[in-house]
C-alpha cells in the first residue's frame, strides 16, 4: 500500500499535483535527463559518442534550459507551500517526502544498504549453474573461478555431479571450449585432483591456446558422460587498456564531499568507466561512485567523489575504505578488468566535517 501511495505521489508531483499550487506550467526536462537513464546514468551514457551526443542535444538544451531553470524554481516554491500546510493530506505528505528523498545525492552516487547489495560485488559474483537430468535424480553443477580475465590469466572451471541425496558421484566429463558461442577451440580435460568429487579443468589464456581470437566471450560446454547431463559456463576475456596503479590521495572539497583521487594508467586513447565502493573501517557499506571520461594514453588522476550527505546519512565516521573498484573500457560490450580491491584507507574524519 505504501508503494502505491509513493508512486501516486511521484506521478502527482511530476505531472499534475504541483499545477494546483502555481499558475505556471511545469517543464521537468533538463539537459541531464537527455543524456542519462535512471538505472545507471553514467555507465549507460558513457557508451554514447561524445560528439554525436553534443550535436543532437545542443539545440534541445538551448531551447529548454531557461524554462527548466524557471520550472525548478516553480517546483521548489510549490513544495514549500505544501510544506507550510498544517493539516496535510496523505497525498501532500507523500509529495513532500518524495521531493525530499528523490535524487537526494549527486547522480554519480548511490547509497549501499549492505555489503551484499554492493553493485560491484553483484557484478563480479560468479555464476554457479545446476542442470538436472530428466527424472531429477542427478544434477550437474558448473562454475568458473572468475567472470572477467586478462590475457595470460588462467581460468579454473569446476564441475561435479550430485545425486538427490546430495552425494557427489564419480564420473567422466566430455568438454569443449568455444569462442563466440560457436567457434570450437578444442577439447579440455577434467580431473578430480583432491578426490573430493569436484572436478577441475584449467585454460591458459595465451594467444596459442585461444588461437589468437583475442577479447570476447568464451564458453565451456560440459557433458556428464555417465548420466548424459550437459551444462556450460561463459566468461569474458577483456582488453580494458586501463589499470589502477595503486596510488591514491584524499581530500574534502568545498562542497563537503570526500574526494579520493585514484591514479590510472591508460594504454590507448578511449572512453573509460570506473565504479568504486566506499565502506567504513568496520566494513559497513556506505555507497558507490561512478566516473566516465575520455582519456589519453599515459597516467591520470581520476577523482572519485563520495557525497558528504551520503556519508552523513550512513552515520559512520572515518577512517573510510575504498574497498572495491571496477574499471573498464567503454565498448560494445564493455571491456571490464577483473575485480580490483584497493583497500585504500583514509584519514579519520568526524561526520560533522561533511557539509549538508
Amino acid at each position: 500500500m505504501n508503494i502505491i501511495k509513493i508512486s501516486i505521489a511521484f506521478i502527482a508531483m511530476s505531472v499534475i499535483g504541483l499545477t494546483a499550487f502555481t499558475d505556471q506550467g511545469i517543464n521537468l526536462i533538463s539537459s541531464n535527463d537527455l543524456l542519462k537513464t535512471p538505472e545507471n546514468p553514467i555507465e549507460k551514457s558513457a557508451i554514447l559518442n561524445k560528439n554525436s551526443v553534443s550535436s543532437i542535444t545542443t539545440p534541445i538544451i538551448k531551447s529548454t534550459l531557461s524554462s527548466s531553470i524557471g520550472s525548478k524554481k516553480s517546483v521548489e516554491s510549490s513544495i514549500e507551500k505544501i510544506r507550510e500546510l498544517t493539516n496535510k493530506t496523505d497525498l501532500q505528505k507523500n509529495i513532500v517526502n518524495e521531493h525530499d528523498n528523490f535524487k537526494r545525492y549527486p547522480p554519480e552516487n548511490s547509497p549501499i544498504k549492505n555489503s551484499a547489495q554492493d553493485p560491484i560485488t553483484q557484478r563480479y559474483a560468479t555464476d554457479e549453474r545446476t542442470t538436472l537430468n530428466e527424472n531429477k535424480s542427478m544434477g550437474l553443477t558448473v562454475w568458473s573461478d572468475e567472470k572477467y580475465y586478462l590475457e595470460n590469466d588462467t581460468v579454473i572451471v569446476n564441475a561435479y555431479v550430485e545425486n538427490a541425496e546430495g552425494i557427489k558421484q564419480p564420473t567422466v566429463f566430455n568438454s569443449e571450449f568455444y569462442y563466440d558461442q560457436n567457434q570450437s577451440l578444442g577439447n579440455i580435460e577434467f580431473s578430480d585432483i583432491n578426490d573430493d568429487g569436484v572436478y577441475q579443468a584449467t585454460i591458459e589464456l595465451t594467444q596459442n591456446n585461444i588461437l589468437n581470437k583475442g577479447p570476447g566471450i568464451y564458453k565451456v560446454w560440459i557433458q556428464d558422460a555417465n548420466n548424459n547431463i550437459t551444462n556450460s559456463i561463459t566468461f569474458t576475456l577483456s582488453q580494458p587498456d586501463i589499470k589502477l596503479t595503486g596510488n591514491y590521495r584524499e581530500s574534502i572539497d568545498s562542497n563537503g564531499d570526500l574526494i579520493i583521487d585514484a591514479e590510472v594508467e591508460i594504454q590507448a586513447n578511449s572512453n573509460f568507466y570506473i565504479q568504486a565502493s566506499l565502506y567504513s573501517s568496520t566494513q559497513v557499506a556506505i555507497g558507490i561512485t561512478q566516473f566516465s571520461q575520455q582519456l589519453t594514453k599515459g597516467t591520470h588522476w581520476i577523482p572519485l567523489s563520495f557525497s558528504g550527505l551520503m556519508i552523513q546519512d550512513s552515520n559512520e565516521s572515518g577512517p573510510y575504505v575504498l574497498k572495491q573498484a571496477s574499471v573498464a573500457k567503454v565498448t560494445m560490450p564493455m571491456q571490464r578488468a577483473p575485480l580490483v580491491e584497493p583497500n585504500f584507507i583514509t584519514e579519520s574524519y568526524a561526520i560533522s566535517e561533511f557539509i549538508r
